[in-house]
């Protein structure tokens, strides 16, 4: 079973508590689109199919989570702070690909640069 802790713990708690204003908020990853609170209530690593920063962003845009309960108590035990090591790899990961992918496709472009990192010497 999927355990949140910190942040995610407080985005999901007031994402289901606020599930039938607020769920047309989430920001998806590509293909996750339409996942409904039963599905994610009885399959919770679903959660794992939104974008957690976009969510949020979205959410303190247009909504009171920034002054909910959820949030608040997270960020006074500190909690919010905490990070799941496996998504936290993960997200490194995909970052690490996309380098890797701008610097070998700026290689084949005449005039592009080095791509979306910067690195030293060839």
């Amino acid at each position: 079973e999927l355990k949140c802790v910190g942040g995610a713990a407080a985005l999901r708690q007031y994402l289901f508590r606020h599930r039938a204003t607020h769920w047309d908020k989430i920001v998806w990853k590509s293909g996750c689109e339409g996942i409904t609170p039963p599905v994610v209530a009885n399959r919770p690593e679903y959660l794992l199919c939104l974008e957690p920063a976009a969510t949020v962003v979205a959410l303190l845009r247009e909504t009171d989570f920034g002054e909910s309960p959820e949030l608040l108590s997270s960020l006074r035990d500190g909690s919010v702070f905490r990070v799941a090591l496996e998504s936290f790899v993960e997200l490194l990961a995909a970052q690490a690909k996309r380098c890797v992918a701008g610097l070998i496709t700026a290689d084949f472009r005449p005039g592009r640069g080095h791509g979306q990192c910067s690195h030293h010497g060839d």
